[in-house]
């Protein structure tokens, strides 16, 4: 073999990222030798040559493809110095003999050329929102107990966060009722009020950092996150009968970009009745929400272990499920409105009141959690009817209120005509004596209640207030509608009448009983009664014979009688003629 003989390996690769498949490798080796200077290098390129032995190793298989090609080269030493032309171009190395070998590998090292990989973008835009694919490499230092958590973790933190005098229901959802009480204890302690459990947050509610080892990200990149890898190593080697191995080496750097975007949208809101809701407004119990929940790998990494959990329309949607490079899956569920929705006007699960908030969020073994919500907004609209009635009236009589004690029998209607449960309904009818909480009432429900009234005197003497009727009202009262009345009126009647009955109780009782002489006495009784429904007032009695009144003012009830006596004694004018 000529001492000029020069061996050129050349590698071609191209940077495929394949998950799950198995690495190819294609490895095309020609050589010739020539005792002729002046044989060209194409000549040399396109003999085969099965006489002479050339191994090439690939030592440590790469998870790319390669085209590695090795070419012989008969440069004289006069052109030692003249580039080497290597097919694909992708690396280039050039080893001479052991004479030329210093300076071989300062050229090898100017020619040697690595294809650029594509710069990697600063962000990803998915669903709506912008995905940092720059930002690092999650460790165990990043925060986990954070808005969209759910376990016994976070049960304990919200545990202490009501030892350290917030109020906050202990459910294990870290939504944004527990998002606001971690803020509002970070503000207590002087720290960044960011409503995450983060190191310091920690650490002044339990006394210890439990984040590092509670996190479940710790050592997994974020969604959206980049990571550099050591990259490919590959090596190959060289040798023939007439020369020792060569060897050359290349990296090719790999970048890892999970990413996991989701996407929650209303598809309609639909009546109790299954007729679509015009306006989109949940305003009955019975109300139907139907959503669909995308999810998307949005990275350049095979999500494993995803996981997509809706609590509002039942919890967990899928678990450990795989999702390709681009693949994206739909859920497609719905949620019933109840009737303690529309009471608490949407405000469950940690929730601002106002509408019903659905959170929907996914996580894998590559990412962390992420989240999207939809509100549908709830239309409270309270309302109570109250119905006031007289339903009989002085049946055991006549069925007329014209005497005393007569009883009047009322009844109270009440029914909520709203989309909201009334609470603290509280009554009050002087009339008839009630005043009393009976509780709550459902949407439809209704309730009646029965009372009696008796008449009494002043009623009739007053004519009913002077409007010459019973006048009835009722108030009623809830949480949610504040005040509301109704009233009815019975007309009373009044019948006023007297009479007067006048007798002689004894005449001339001293003598013959006769009277015929001037000065016998003649004793009168006048009787006055009450005989109208109505108290007689300002009565006033007077005689003919005395001249004068014999009573004044006097006061009768119905019914009542006053008796007067008095004397008259006979004149002379009485007996003339």
């Amino acid at each position: 073999m000529s001492p000029n003989l020069k061996k050129i390996i050349g590698i071609s690769a191209g940077c495929t990222l394949l998950t799950g498949l198995a690495n190819s490798q294609a490895v095309t080796v020609h050589a010739c030798e020539s005792v002729d200077d002046k044989a060209s290098e194409a000549d040399c390129q396109t003999q085969e040559r099965s006489d002479t032995a050339v191994a090439v190793a690939d030592i440590n298989p790469p998870s790319i493809q390669l085209d590695l090609n090795v070419q012989w080269s008969t440069a004289s030493a006069d052109s030692q110095n003249e580039p080497v032309l290597v097919s694909d171009g992708a690396i280039a190395v050039e080893q001479e003999t052991a004479a030329e070998n210093q300076e071989s590998s300062a050229e090898a090292e100017q020619t040697t050329s690595v294809g650029k990989l594509d710069p990697l973008p600063t962000s990803h835009q998915i669903y709506g929102d912008v995905i940092d694919l720059q930002e690092g490499y999650a460790d165990a230092s990043i925060p986990v107990l954070e808005h969209g958590a759910r376990g016994d973790e976070v049960s304990r933190v919200q545990q202490k966060l009501n030892e350290a005098g917030v109020t906050l229901k202990v459910d294990g959802i870290f939504g944004k009722a527990t998002q606001q009480a971690v803020r509002d204890f970070q503000k207590s302690k002087n720290l960044p009020q960011n409503g995450v459990v983060d190191s310091e947050t920690s650490k002044a509610l339990f006394g210890t950092d439990i984040t590092v080892s509670l996190s479940p990200t710790a050592g997994v990149p974020q969604a959206g996150v980049g990571k550099a890898s050591a990259g490919i190593q590959n090596i190959a080697s060289a040798s023939s009968q007439e020369t020792g191995y060569a060897n050359d080496t290349e990296n090719v750097t790999v970048v890892s970009r999970p990413a996991v975007g989701i996407n929650k949208s209303i598809v309609q809101v639909f009546n109790p009745d299954g007729t679509p809701d015009a306006d989109g407004v949940v305003d009955e119990a019975g109300d139907r929400i139907e959503y669909s929940i995308k999810v998307q790998n949005a990275g350049n990494v095979t999500l494993t272990g995803v996981t997509v959990d809706d609590p509002l329309t039942g919890g967990i949607l899928t678990t450990d499920a795989t999702l390709d490079v681009g693949a994206e899956q739909t859920f497609n569920v719905d949620y019933t409105v109840t009737q303690t929705d529309l009471d608490n006007n949407g405000a469950g699960l940690g929730f601002k009141a106002g509408s019903i908030d659905n959170e929907a969020t996914v996580r894998s073994n590559q990412t962390s959690i992420k989240l999207d919500t939809e509100a549908v907004p709830v239309k409270q609209t309270p309302a109570i009817k109250v119905n006031k009635s007289a339903v009989g009236i002085d049946t055991k009589n006549d069925g007329r209120l014209n005497q005393a004690g007569d009883i009047v029998e009322f009844i109270i209607e009440l029914e909520n005509t709203g989309n909201q449960t009334l609470t603290n309904v509280s009554i009050n009818d002087p009339l008839l004596g009630i005043n009393r909480v009976i509780g709550q009432l459902a949407p439809g429900e209704t309730q009646n209640l029965v009372g009696r009234y008796r008449l009494t005197q002043a009623d009739i003497d007053s004519n009913g207030g002077g409007d010459g009727d019973i006048d009835n009202t009722v108030e009623v009262t809830t949480d949610q509608t504040g005040l509301s009345k109704d009233f009815v009126e019975v007309k009373v009647e009044q019948n006023p009448d007297i009479k007067i009955e006048k007798r002689v109780i004894e005449q001339d009782v001293s003598g013959d009983g006769t009277l015929n002489n001037a000065g016998e006495k003649v004793v009168y009784e006048v009787i006055v009664t009450n005989t109208g429904n109505q108290t007689l007032t300002n009565v006033s009695i007077q005689d003919s014979l005395l001249g004068s009144w014999i009573i004044r003012g006097l006061t009768l009830a119905p019914g009542a009688s006053r008796s007067f006596t008095y004397d008259y004694l006979v004149t002379q004018a009485n007996l003339d003629i």
